[in-house]
């Protein structure tokens, strides 16, 4: 049930009911603060005629509202991974008998299609970003009278503040593929979210007008604004590099992996993941040595696979699926995967971030760079301003100020 408000007309506060008979507003009280207490109690109240509606009910109704209502299918996607490991806890459990633990317990153990696995930071975040979503909806229609959860507190997240800089663009460059070189280079150059680049098309481009014209970005839904991704004059290197995939893509996606698909989120991660050593040191902190590249080469080689398990000391499984992974990976023999010393927290979206401080620092004003790079300058004034990471800029904008001051 949402908070009361005052109505200036008649000096009432109301709040506003959803019943069987539909939606209708109720007088509270002309004082505010008795006004709420008896919001309070309604809200600590059941309601002795509450519907049995079990969680799984409401999540299952709640899934098909967003593809009748057509929501993205990333955020349906995300709704449904963590509403479904949901109700595998207590998806029997009524609604009315829903506490806040139940959701605590869930987050400690959350069973997913492959794996159990505690979720913590910003999974934890969103998982109960979603479930509380799921029932505020059921409020909405009239499937349950308030949600059960709402006080329930999700946990903040940090900014990124990590910014790639520096040698680290030209490293990351030389220690990856051509077709990850080129997504890297676009998301230097055009400071465009790693989502806006995947889904650039020829249709996209606009060549005359030097931009991807009308590029699929989270925002456009909301704002109805239309996301043009400047791309710069024929000089400049993204502008070269879309001419040229233009050429030989005529059509369909511009940037496309190894295997001549378009790219997704989770093999943008997990490229990033690669030139981190993110899995090697996974490996290593759960007491498997990481593979080096004569072992890649005896995994590759025709001995079979029980020999070179027994002289690598490892398991059959393992030997055998590591040859398999590398046989797809490439019909030659794979080079040993390069990694990058790279800061902690460095992802794909960190580009944008450095981007959006290089411009800063140069003078753009934030309106401007809020135009570039599609968002508010609210926005940016708050998430994107990374000036604190770059003690020089700031040192030398104070020794700017004292000579002002001085002279």
């Amino acid at each position: 049930m949402r908070k009361p408000w005052f109505r200036e007309s008649d000096g009432w506060w109301y709040i506003e009911v959803v019943d069987e008979g539909g939606r209708r507003y109720e007088r509270l009280s002309q004082d505010k603060n008795r006004a709420f207490d008896l919001w309070h109690e309604r809200e600590t109240t059941p309601e002795p005629d509450a519907p049995d509606v079990t969680l799984v009910t409401i999540c299952d109704e709640f899934l098909v509202w967003c593809l009748e209502e057509k929501v993205p299918t990333a955020t349906y996607d995300w709704h449904e991974s963590y509403l479904r490991s949901f109700c595998r806890k207590w998806g029997a459990l009524e609604v009315r008998h829903l506490k806040p633990w139940h959701v605590t317990k869930w987050l400690g153990k959350a069973r997913f299609k492959k794996a159990v696995r505690k979720l913590e930071g910003g999974a934890r975040r969103a998982a109960i970003t979603s479930v509380k979503r799921a029932l505020n909806w059921a409020v909405e229609e009239g499937y349950i009278q308030h949600n059960p959860i709402h006080k329930l507190k999700r946990p903040s997240v940090g900014h990124r503040e990590t910014l790639i800089d520096g040698d680290l663009p030209r490293q990351m460059a030389a220690a990856t593929d051509g077709p990850f070189r080129l997504f890297l280079l676009a998301l230097r150059e055009s400071g465009a979210r790693p989502a806006e680049v995947r889904a650039v098309t020829a249709d996209h481009v606009d060549l005359a007008s030097e931009i991807w014209k009308g590029v699929p970005n989270k925002t456009g839904k909301k704002t109805g604004l239309r996301r043009d991704v400047y791309i710069g004059g024929q000089e400049s290197c993204l502008n070269c590099v879309t001419r040229i995939l233009m050429h030989f893509r005529p059509t369909g996606p511009l940037f496309l992996n190894s295997r001549g698909a378009p790219w997704t989120g989770n093999a943008v991660r997990t490229r990033m993941a690669r030139l981190r050593g993110d899995r090697a040191d996974r490996r290593a902190r759960k007491g498997r040595p990481a593979w080096t590249e004569e072992d890649d080469a005896l995994a590759l080689s025709d001995r079979p696979v029980s020999e070179i398990a027994r002289t690598l000391g490892r398991s059959y499984n393992a030997v055998a699926l590591r040859r398999f992974a590398l046989r797809r990976a490439t019909p030659r023999r794979c080079p040993k995967r390069k990694t990058v010393k790279l800061p902690a927290g460095a992802v794909a979206y960190a580009f944008r971030h450095t981007y959006i401080t290089d411009c800063l620092e140069k003078g753009i004003d934030p309106a401007t760079v809020a135009a570039l790079t599609g968002t508010s300058v609210a926005m940016i004034e708050k998430h994107y301003g990374h000036l604190t990471k770059r003690g020089e800029h700031l040192r030398a904008a104070a020794r700017q100020v004292r000579s002002r001051s001085k002279s």
